[in-house]
């Protein structure tokens, strides 16, 4: 019976964590992403650290944060999903939070603890043409003890807007956001309106309902198929996220789909949300590809897609080869090198669909998305058209200052199998089709084609797949 296997496997599963765990106790420093964990028994605190700062984050059981741990020659490996986090023995003592919790009103030592953070951690500032000491210098002159917490916020916005990196996020609470849009309409005498935007969810329904006769969807227009003219299969998948299976009406509109998701989701460890995203879009795609398995080809668009889990999109890629297929590595910054490389498989299926397939990208394929495009290069039955995707592929690392602000930075490197990175430039397709290298230019061309009942990227896939 599948909860009695499910419970024998849990009970197995607390018994080996708490026959090992006492080999796991004690302080570990992480190899890259800032981070100090302490183990007592099955429980774990993990705190962020810099030079000068050290701030608890996390803590919970250990079975919480992962499902495989291994140690070995004194590191310690921890997995989630596709990851490696590699923690090495420290004589650190417990994180010591009362001098970073002294400097905790002062604005000086927030944004010290935030530039040391990039300074150790950031990626890419040689590719995205950055030079940190002159930034840091420019923005570190404009603050004093008397800058007030609104010109903070806007002197530290203003500096990580530079990077032109959409991994890099920054928030704080609502009422300093609030005041400080105020005050930066009253410097520059402008009222601040974001530039408006093709909505990718709206867009994407339109491209399904325009040129399916027959529109199939599940979970809230995450994923739509169908068959398009000549007999191919025409499959959208609009995020890398929302596969858990929690109960939500798969017709829902898109906007009540995720305001259910959203709150279900946040509660999640991330080994739990890394579970049910994997196991959901499985389970999905079981469903779907029956119905796509006799057509010539499958189109799969993606263009729609700003990310999410990669162990979706390598979920998808399976269905597409019966061979275990190395796709690329990662790892993260460490020092003045990097952590250990962490191989990235596709990882296969006995029934999988292996006529030629066309992914769409655009520069609206993003994050997690990047990852799943950039691992179908290694597949020698896909063929890519649209535009290069969006160019932020490293997994966003989460920190907080300690006046309790948020931010996030890419600190990790992603690399094909010929150890070309992404970042930045994004991933070129086989046959570029749009003239604007900008996500909303070449959306507004995708909804003008419609207007025709036309899809560029559509028609040159349906030619490549006849061929």
């Amino acid at each position: 019976h599948p909860i009695m296997i499910k419970t024998l496997y849990l009970l197995i599963f607390a018994i080996s964590f708490n026959a090992l765990s006492q080999n796991y106790n004690g302080t570990w420093e992480s190899l890259g992403y800032g981070r100090l964990m302490t183990v007592n028994n099955d429980r774990f605190e993990i705190s962020d650290l810099t030079n000068i700062s050290c701030i608890p984050s996390m803590k919970g059981k250990l079975s919480d944060l992962t499902d495989k741990i291994n140690l070995s020659n004194d590191t310690l490996t921890i997995r989630n999903g596709l990851n490696n986090y590699y923690f090495v023995r420290t004589n650190s003592s417990q994180c010591e939070v009362s001098a970073t919790k002294k400097g905790s009103k002062s604005a000086l030592f927030n944004f010290e603890v935030l530039a040391e953070t990039f300074r150790n951690h950031y990626a890419y500032f040689e590719e995205r043409d950055i030079n940190w000491e002159l930034m840091y210098h420019k923005y570190r002159s404009q603050i004093t003890e008397e800058t007030s917490k609104t010109e903070l916020f806007l002197i530290i916005s203003k500096m990580l807007e530079e990077f032109g990196d959409d991994h890099i996020q920054f928030s704080a609470p609502d009422k300093i956001e609030k005041q400080a849009l105020k005050l930066k309409s009253k410097d520059t005498g402008d009222e601040i309106d974001a530039p408006k935007r093709i909505a990718s969810w709206k867009l994407a329904k339109q491209v399904a309902e325009t040129l399916l006769d027959s529109v199939r969807s599940k979970k809230g227009g995450t994923i739509r198929w169908g068959i398009l003219d000549n007999n191919i299969g025409y499959l959208q998948i609009n995020q890398m996220l929302g596969f858990g299976d929690y109960n939500i009406d798969d017709q829902a509109t898109v906007p009540d789909y995720w305001g259910a998701y959203i709150p279900i989701m946040s509660q999640k460890t991330v080994l739990e949300l890394t579970t049910d995203e994997r196991n959901g879009i499985a389970q999905v795609l079981d469903e779907v590809l029956p119905y796509l398995e006799n057509s010539n080809g499958i189109i799969v668009d993606l263009r729609f897609n700003g990310g999410g889990k990669d162990e979706v999109g390598l979920e998808l890629l399976s269905r597409f080869t019966d061979k275990r297929l190395l796709a690329g590595t990662k790892k993260a910054v460490h020092g003045n090198g990097f952590s250990p490389t962490v191989p990235i498989y596709i990882e296969g299926k006995q029934n999988a669909f292996l006529k030629p397939i066309c992914i769409l990208t655009s520069r609206g394929s993003a994050s997690a998305t990047e990852i799943c495009v950039m691992a179908s290069l290694s597949m020698d039955n896909t063929t890519r058209i649209g535009g290069n995707t969006e160019g932020i592929t490293s997994d966003m690392l989460e920190k907080t200052l300690p006046n309790g602000w948020e931010f996030s930075l890419s600190n990790e490197i992603y690399l094909d199998t010929n150890g070309i990175s992404y970042e930045h430039t994004g991933i070129t397709p086989n046959t570029v089709l749009y003239k604007s290298n900008t996500r909303n230019e070449q959306y507004i061309s995708i909804q003008d084609g419609l207007e025709n009942n036309t899809d560029l990227a559509i028609e040159k896939a349906i030619e490549v797949l006849n061929k």
